[in-house]
């Protein structure tokens, strides 16, 4: 079998198709994934606006506070100001343990207790689905082919999620 011109320019051409087109799929994958983490942390911030709004009403019952209710309040209104949405996401988690740790010292009916308790829950959640996915990403993004199309994506910051009991199953 002879190789002329043609095929060699055909052969070129196939191989750089399948370069751009390898390239094309790996950018895909991780925008994808990123678009995941993205959704996951929408659903985070409908279950904290709840529980934040919940805070609020609650602190604004009571004429008298506790000290207490003074750090509530700089924890609450830190997790609202913030605009970083990871960030958001690590002072939610230190409002939750917070939260956790405090929770007898608030002065709550036993319904406002069950109710912040399930918005606890939900918050605990939504957080260990959170850094589930961020976590998902950042190994994606740190291998190979992945960080080459990946350079300038930066990885997620991941809060500790200890304080969260539950498992997730990945596929």
């Amino acid at each position: 079998m002879n190789l002329t011109k043609n095929h060699i320019l055909n052969l070129t051409f196939w191989i750089l198709i399948l370069l751009f087109m390898g390239y094309k799929s790996i950018g895909h994958t991780v925008s994808v994934h990123e678009e995941g983490v993205i959704s996951v942390y929408q659903d985070y911030k409908i279950q904290s606006q709840a529980r934040l709004s919940f805070l609020k009403f609650v602190q604004g019952k009571d004429p008298f506070m506790p000290p207490i209710y003074a750090k509530l309040n700089d924890l609450r209104l830190e997790v609202e100001r913030e605009s970083n949405p990871y960030n958001y996401i690590i002072l939610n988690d230190l409002l939750t343990i917070f939260l956790d740790e405090n929770l007898e010292d608030f002065n709550l009916t036993n319904k406002e207790k069950e109710s912040l308790l399930v918005f606890q829950s939900y918050i605990k959640q939504e957080s260990l689905i959170f850094n589930s996915h961020a976590i998902a990403f950042n190994s994606l993004i740190s291998r190979f082919p992945y960080n080459l199309v990946s350079g300038s994506i930066p990885q997620i910051p991941i809060s500790d999620s200890s304080f969260v009991e539950g498992v997730i199953v990945e596929r």
